[in-house]
């Protein structure tokens, strides 16, 4: 493995969770973005070598908030992404399929 491609942590708000990584991290926020797909909104912080992505649901119904509703914490790693070359992935997927 060569490195942390990302980490994204499921949030309830964005807004009550950006001051710590700004503010009391000193982390800089890269942008904010909505994923009507995924139905989240994500904020994007650059943690030096590794990415950030704050995940808070847009409605009851996506995947974040039916993750977030089991917990009782405010926010929580949702997944940790590992960068990987086109013949890796491809070689995974050929694994799992046969």
């Amino acid at each position: 493995m060569e490195k942390v491609d990302h980490i994204g942590i499921a949030v309830k708000s964005i807004e009550k969770a950006l001051p710590f990584y700004t503010e009391t991290l000193g982390l800089s926020l890269l942008e904010i973005e909505e994923v009507q797909s995924e139905k989240v909104k994500v904020a994007f912080i650059d943690g030096g070598n590794i990415k950030l992505e704050l995940l808070e649901p847009l409605d009851e119904s996506s995947a974040i908030a039916s993750f977030l509703s089991k917990k009782e914490k405010a926010s929580i790693m949702w997944h940790l992404a590992l960068p990987v070359s086109r013949r890796e992935s491809t070689n995974c997927r050929k694994k799992g399929s046969g």
